[in-house]
């Protein structure tokens, strides 16, 4: 059985390995928290992608 480490976001108890653990330098996120971090990091890529969003226009324009 692996080991018990808080999320890094939520702080609930998730099971990963040892490896894991140490490969993320201890920032290991549960599936929801890491869901929700891919949705966000979507969102802020296509913003990006789209100059003509409003929150991407200049003020002056």
């Amino acid at each position: 059985m692996s080991p018990l480490f808080p999320c890094s976001r939520c702080g609930v108890q998730i099971e990963r390995s040892v490896r894991l653990y140490r490969q993320q330098k201890g920032e290991v996120l549960c599936s929801t928290c890491k869901d929700r971090q891919e949705k966000e990091d979507l969102a802020s890529t296509d913003s990006a992608d789209h100059p003509t969003a409003p929150e991407n226009r200049s003020a002056g324009t």
